[in-house]
């Protein structure tokens, strides 16, 4: 598999290249369960990496790399309160 032979070359070592890789990934998964996705032009400093659509519902996404190709769905959001 590409990605296999991506991800053990020393392209990795840079962390941007690893968000790249836990982003497209996210963004494949979610396009296959019927999510709309989409990116913004500029977002170094944005909260989130893109923002996935369905059933009349918007969602931030920021996405986090994992070496064992596993998916987390792990929520956290951030309120008066602090963060959850």
């Amino acid at each position: 598999m590409m990605i296999s032979s991506i991800e053990d070359s020393l392209l990795l070592h840079h962390t941007k290249n690893k968000g790249d890789i836990a982003a497209t990934k996210a963004i494949a998964d979610l396009t296959l369960k019927g999510y709309l996705v989409l990116t913004p032009v500029v977002c170094e400093h944005l909260p989130f990496d893109f923002v996935a659509y369905k059933d009349e519902k918007f969602y931030k996404i920021q996405a986090k790399y994992t070496g064992d190709n596993r998916v987390i769905n792990k929520t956290i959001w951030v309120d008066k309160n602090g963060t959850h």
